[in-house]
């Protein structure tokens, strides 16, 4: 006489396979190094420890009103010369575009930089139009 179970063999190795399908996606990485890297620093101390210091240009537009500086034009000017004397270094060069009718704003800029105790760092100049007309 046969003994019937209440499962099938080909049912348990469906559920077998189904299982081990499932639990195949709970595999880490399949590369050892990949996991260690996450764990431990780099060797190259640029990567492990990115602090950059360095020196960088800063630039500030400014837009005259009927060719001069407006009050909210000379708080910006304020405002630079505050992070100048903080964090600058170096010549500050006051430029308009060639053939540009911004010589008086150029001149205010000047005035207001000198107004804040910068003399001697400021250069003028002019630099070629990309503005054709």
């Amino acid at each position: 006489m046969k003994k019937l179970l209440p499962f099938s063999a080909k049912f348990a190795a469906a559920i077998a396979l189904a299982a081990s399908a499932a639990l195949s996606g709970c595999v880490l990485d399949k590369e050892p190094l990949a996991m260690a890297s996450a764990v431990a620093p780099p060797d190259d101390p640029e990567v492990a420890h990115p602090i950059v210091v360095s020196q960088q240009r800063a630039t500030m537009d400014v837009f005259p009103s009927a060719g001069r500086l407006d009050e909210r034009e000379y708080g910006r000017i304020k405002q630079f010369v505050d992070s100048y004397r903080s964090f600058g270094s170096g010549r500050i060069i006051i430029a308009a575009p060639s053939g540009s009718s911004y010589g008086r704003a150029m001149a205010d800029v000047r005035k207001a930089l000198a107004a804040a105790g910068l003399h001697g760092y400021v250069a003028m100049g002019t630099y070629p139009s990309t503005v054709e007309g």
